[in-house]
């Protein structure tokens, strides 16, 4: 058994530590920060990307929506499970197996995935599919079976399936084809759900993302503060505040630069090659064009030429939709400051005034989420946010109380709220309890048993007892002693005892006579005596507070708890704002920055 009296002592590794954990956590939070902006990023590439006619494609990002078809000479795959013919297969076999508590939980026992190339078709045309393990396939179930303790699940792509595709567009010697293992302005992307469907998704994930980041930030100033041992709750809201603010503005503003200057010059590579296929189309039908976009004539007398003049048209509307989309964003705020900075310019003009695109692909489609994520993420921030703050709050007010009220001489107690240090003493008339792991006499104890079940990951700690005994005391000094009746006080003992046998782990604290003793309590009437006082709860809900460790080392845990808890209610805060932008399915690094600047701007009004 272990028996020790813990905190009395902060050694100078302590706060070394914690100045370790501060550089830990920033470059944690700075690296999550990136990950959310990046997965923000990925949002305007999909918006920026309108679905176009397979015969309009154009080099580079694009996004098709069609059937699947086979590609001549290439042989059809086989689903594991069902033997069904496809282009893409996952077939998954799970085992249930049930842990020492009797929860059940799956275990993958096998997980392959195969595909093969394959055709997308539209009324347009058609366009050679070629799936990586880059591409990014949302693929629903498509056959589940559950046999005894095994399940078995097939996703599939199947002949005629509609499918949804985002990748690169290659026009070279092996033919038109999208392929999805290249980097570019684009999210590589095979699904059977409509890709709205993904962008929100994005949006919820960039939302998660960034709520943890503010955590590990704030956390990083909280170890900070530790590690230089400062204690003041007003200087912890701004260093937190100032902190997040750069990381915040710093990131979305480098995010925002190199994704409108990226965008910008796809936009310009494209213009380019559609120009080259208009032209030489043009000349094919003999049709007179200049180059000039807004030509209604010459694009009129296309239309009227045929397949192929309708085609010169499609390309024009692709990219007046990708003109017209990637015009939004640029004048979005504060996109329109960042594009200003950079000079850039807006997209070329693509229809003549008052002409309208062919197709409803200019216009970016809303992605919103479903509505039971954003409704999660504000009832739980609005939890961890009460907490939090109410938490922190709290804590800071407890340290500035005892900061400021004086401490006192045992026998020259007043009535009302008071501060005493002394020594432990037992009262005679009173029996002294017997610690239950220790047998030691004590005048309180916190005996607990708990019990390990489960295995692996569901392995956990169980308490099978919990219980708190207390009797009446005295506190000592050089000048006399006083009662103290520890009924409803908050007890912080440094004295632990612990052991292990088998499974079980048994702890006990405990206040003993002789320990040093500190006291915040509200002094009141003594009702054995009627004419003396003691130290007990007092009737206006006063802190009560009594502990065997030194005032300075009950001062540092409050301020501390306090950090903790405002830390966790800055990053809850600024999760319910951005949780009640994603009903709308909003989410931007503007977003993210004034989420945080409130968050901080409340905890300010609160520690003030």
């Amino acid at each position: 058994m272990n028996e020790s009296i813990q905190g009395a002592s902060t050694s100078r590794g302590y706060y070394v530590l914690f100045l370790i954990l501060t550089v830990v956590l920033g470059i944690a939070g700075l690296a999550i920060q990136q990950h959310s902006l990046g997965t923000v990023r990925n949002i305007r590439r999909l918006e920026r990307i309108p679905r176009s006619p397979i015969d309009a494609l154009l080099g580079g990002p694009v996004s098709i929506r069609g059937q699947v078809a086979q590609l001549p000479g290439t042989p059809l795959l086989k689903s594991k499970w069902t033997q069904t013919p496809c282009v893409w297969v996952r077939a998954m076999k799970e085992e249930e197996h049930t842990d020492s508590d009797g929860n059940s939980h799956w275990d993958t026992v096998y997980d392959q995935t195969s595909y093969s190339h394959f055709l997308i078709r539209d009324k347009t045309g058609k366009v050679q599919i070629q799936p990586t393990e880059d591409a990014d396939f949302e693929i629903a179930p498509t056959w589940v079976n559950e046999t005894d303790s095994l399940r078995y699940t097939e996703y599939r792509i199947d002949l005629d399936e509609t499918i949804f595709a985002v990748g690169l567009f290659k026009d070279d010697t092996h033919g038109g084809r999208i392929i999805f293992n290249q980097p570019g302005e684009y999210v590589p992307i095979l699904s059977n759900q409509p890709i709205a469907g993904t962008r929100a998704g994005l949006a919820v994930s960039a939302t998660l993302w960034i709520v943890v980041s503010l955590l590990s930030v704030s956390a990083a100033c909280v170890c900070l503060m530790i590690g230089c041992k400062l204690h003041n709750a007003l200087g912890f809201a701004v260093i937190v505040g100032s902190v997040e603010t750069l990381f915040l503005l710093s990131g979305g503003l480098m995010m925002m630069s190199a994704d409108l200057t990226a965008a910008g010059e796809i936009l310009v590579e494209q213009e380019r090659e559609a120009k080259e296929l208009v032209t030489s189309g043009m000349q094919e039908l003999k049709i007179p064009w200049s180059g000039n976009w807004t030509d209604q004539e010459a694009f009129a007398k296309a239309a009227k030429a045929g397949a192929a003049g309708m085609r010169l048209n499609r390309i024009r509307s692709t990219m007046a939709a990708r003109a017209a989309r990637s015009t939004v964003v640029l004048h979005r705020f504060p996109q329109s400051l960042v594009a200003w900075y950079l000079d850039l310019k807006p997209p070329p003009t693509f229809l003549a005034a008052g002409e309208s695109a062919t197709t409803n692909t200019a216009t970016i489609e809303p992605a919103v989420p479903n509505f039971l994520w954003p409704t999660l993420i504000v009832l739980l921030g609005i939890l961890v946010a009460a907490i939090g703050l109410l938490g922190g709050f709290s804590d800071v007010k407890l340290k500035r109380l005892i900061e400021n009220v004086p401490t006192r001489r045992a026998t020259e107690v007043a009535i009302g709220i008071t501060e005493l240090e002394g020594t432990l003493k037992h009262e005679k008339k009173i029996e002294l309890l017997d610690g239950p792991l220790t047998h030691k006499p004590c005048v309180w104890y916190h005996y607990k048993v708990q019990e390990w079940h489960g295995s692996g990951k569901s392995r956990h700690l169980k308490t099978i007892e919990d219980r708190t005994r207390t009797t009446v005391f005295l506190c000592q000094d050089d000048s006399g002693e006083i009662p103290i009746a520890p009924k409803d006080a908050r007890i912080i003992s440094g004295r632990n005892a612990k052991h292990k046998s088998g499974k079980k782990i048994f702890t006990e604290q405990s206040l003993r006579p002789g320990d040093p003793i500190y006291i915040l309590g509200s002094a009141e009437v003594d009702p054995a005596s009627g004419d003396s006082l003691r130290i007990e709860k007092g009737p206006q809900n006063l802190p009560f507070l009594i502990s065997n460790l030194p005032k300075y080392v009950i001062m540092t845990r409050e301020i501390v708890a306090g950090f903790w808890l405002l830390a966790f209610g800055i990053a809850a805060s600024a999760a319910v704002l951005l949780g009640l932008l994603l009903y709308n399915g909003r989410v931007a690094a503007i977003d993210q920055l004034s989420a945080a600047c409130a968050s901080i701007i409340a905890v300010c009004v609160v520690v003030t």
